[in-house]
């Protein structure tokens, strides 16, 4: 894109700028001049110079919005700084007050724009006048040299910078009291909350046992096992042929059974290898909470109401103090934070981690157990 183009682009922005309705500039038009302007700094003093130009508007909204537009690219841009400041003799001429420079753009006082342009001088001049001696010369000669109400831009920033750090303060005490807070009722609540997961744990497992409950246990020998050491002394004669196998070196089925008897069916074969033909006893140690337990429904029953609880009352608790414990990130590094830092650090990674197992547990297993949605149905 050219610089005609670019220039064009400018002038049609601050056309757009000079005709909107509404005291602001609209957003849009404000973040494409940001845009250009910190792209491409060649076309800075066109740009200062169509805005200068546009300050001649009678309207005194307008010159509202295009100090508006300045003062965002002031404080963002060094070089529009330094361009502004060879013709700040112009933008004190816009407020009507100051026309003794010989400026090329006399307007009507309007009171608005003056206390605009007298203020922006003054913060301009406490944040950049350290770098701009015609900047500092113009708040000088403004403040001494009129009878213009100059605001002291200073003691207004003294005092915002008192009221902050005082709004700091009381946030800090008022973050730090939920925080202790919350920390005493976890101290206080935690056993009931992991009694309450762990029954609901318990309830699956007597539900739906884990793989290993349901195989038998080897390492225990059994009467038989007591009385003869079977596995040394016995001498299997099944297959013997395939161990060595046929004179091609391949194992044949028919040499897995004795001569003159049918060969074993596959279903035989994994029944002889201890897989699928035994029936099994499966013993669970019901825990104390459960005994007496005598139908699967009752256990059931047990799973609604504890997945109910923690989704309505349990889970809602523990974001509650997570967001306390968290909010204590939000505090500056300033204030006074007397609070113990790890022990709270500790309570949030257990109160997360207890989140996060109870919000899986309740959108997984109970959800497809019960058919509803515990999580959904308690909001």
């Amino acid at each position: 894109m050219g610089g005609e183009s670019k220039n064009l682009s400018i002038h049609q922005l601050l056309k757009h700028v000079v005709k909107s309705r509404g005291d602001g500039v609209p957003g849009e038009i404000m973040n494409t001049i940001k845009h250009i302007v910190k792209h491409d700094s060649s076309i800075i003093t066109e740009v200062v110079h169509c805005l200068i130009c546009d300050l001649s508007s009678k309207k005194g909204s307008v010159r509202l919005k295009l100090l508006h537009i300045i003062d965002a690219l002031f404080i963002r841009s060094a070089a529009f700084r330094t361009a502004l400041c060879y013709r700040l003799k112009d933008v004190v001429a816009a407020s009507g007050a100051v026309q003794s420079f010989g400026s090329t753009v006399p307007v009507d006082h309007v009171p608005e724009v003056r206390a605009l342009v007298l203020r922006l001088i003054e913060i301009w001049n406490v944040r950049f006048g350290g770098g701009l001696p015609q900047l500092r010369a113009m708040s000088r000669f403004l403040r001494e040299s009129t009878d213009l109400a100059v605001p002291d831009i200073r003691e207004e920033m003294r005092r915002a910078e008192a009221m902050r750090l005082e709004s700091q303060r009381r946030k800090a005490t008022l973050y730090i009291a939920r925080a202790r807070k919350s920390m005493r009722e976890i101290t206080s609540q935690w056993e009931e909350i992991a009694s309450t997961m762990e029954t609901l744990e318990q309830c699956f497992i007597v539900l739906f046992p884990p793989m290993e409950a349901q195989l038998p246990d080897a390492s225990v020998p059994d009467e038989e096992d007591a009385e003869s050491d079977w596995e040394d002394g016995y001498t299997s004669t099944v297959g013997q042929e395939s161990l060595s196998g046929n004179k091609r070196g391949s194992a044949s089925l028919s040499s897995l059974s004795p001569p003159g008897k049918r060969p074993p069916t596959m279903l035989g074969i994994a029944q002889e290898a201890g897989m699928g033909g035994i029936d099994y006893t499966l013993e669970v140690t019901i825990p104390e909470s459960l005994h007496g337990v005598g139908e699967s429904y009752v256990v059931l029953d047990t799973v609604r109401d504890h997945s109910k609880q923690l989704a309505a009352h349990t889970l809602p608790r523990l974001k509650r103090w997570k967001d306390s414990l968290t909010a204590l990130d939000e505090l500056e590094s300033t204030a006074d934070v007397s609070i113990d830092r790890d022990s709270a650090s500790a309570m949030l990674c257990k109160v997360s981690q207890m989140i996060a197992r109870i919000e899986d547990t309740l959108s997984s297993r109970c959800n497809a157990l019960l058919g509803e949605n515990v999580l959904q149905a308690s909001l």
